[in-house]
């Protein structure tokens, strides 16, 4: 008499599912991990890249023997300043960024002495924003060199500067002075904490522009 063959037990249809549920879930969260981790390290490169702008920028002006932190000489400065600026402009028109290069030298003139020193991250910050290019636009709104957003600031920049709209779009030594005297208010309203006064001008948390900074340039240290 033969034997009757005895067949494998049958996964239950509800074990079935959540083995091919469990295979999905886990391919899903290895795509979305891929892509979240390639993000990451996208925006940790913009951020180093930002942080070594500045950084050099620093180093190239205590580096320059003539010129004295306490005592800024726009001459002296001029030419680390233009260098600068045609180093990370990118773009070959000396005639406008010798225009940039004097609307700072402009603006180191109008502030007072003990100001100045101020004067030299903010040329950096212009750098990482719009590498000094008055057509650069942002999704939010932020126009030229300075990246203001006339949106935020437009009444108490007429109010208090007396720029239009028009002008801080187009003139570069408007742009540029706005620009300073909005984030240097952001300074004094945060206690001269340069990272939370990043904070106020950009709008967006921005600390890690401060972390490559001398310590002289660091918040709270100017």
């Amino acid at each position: 008499m033969s034997r009757k063959v005895e067949k494998p037990p049958r996964m239950p249809q509800f074990k079935k599912w959540w083995v091919k549920l469990s295979i999905y879930t886990v391919v899903f969260l290895t795509i979305v991990f891929t892509f979240f981790l390639g993000v990451f390290v996208e925006f940790s490169h913009n951020i180093v890249q930002k942080n070594t702008l500045i950084y050099n920028f620093f180093k190239i002006v205590s580096n320059a023997e003539e010129i004295s932190y306490y005592e800024l000489d726009t001459t002296a400065l001029k030419s680390t300043i233009y260098n600068f600026i045609k180093l990370h402009f990118n773009e070959n028109d000396p005639n406008y960024i010798e225009r940039v290069t004097n609307a700072y030298i402009d603006l180191f003139n109008r502030v007072p002495k003990g100001d100045r020193h101020y004067i030299l991250y903010y040329i950096a910050l212009c750098s990482v924003e719009s590498h000094f290019k008055m057509s650069a636009r942002s999704d939010a709104g932020a126009v030229g060199i300075a990246q203001v957003m006339w949106s935020i600031w437009g009444d108490v920049i007429q109010k208090n500067y007396g720029v239009s709209r028009e002008s801080l779009y187009t003139s570069i030594e408007d742009n540029i002075y706005v620009g300073y005297m909005i984030w240097r208010n952001c300074l004094r309203q945060n206690k001269y904490d340069i990272q939370k006064a990043n904070i106020s001008y950009l709008g967006v948390n921005n600390n890690n522009y401060n972390s490559q900074l001398p310590t002289t340039y660091r918040g709270g240290g100017l």
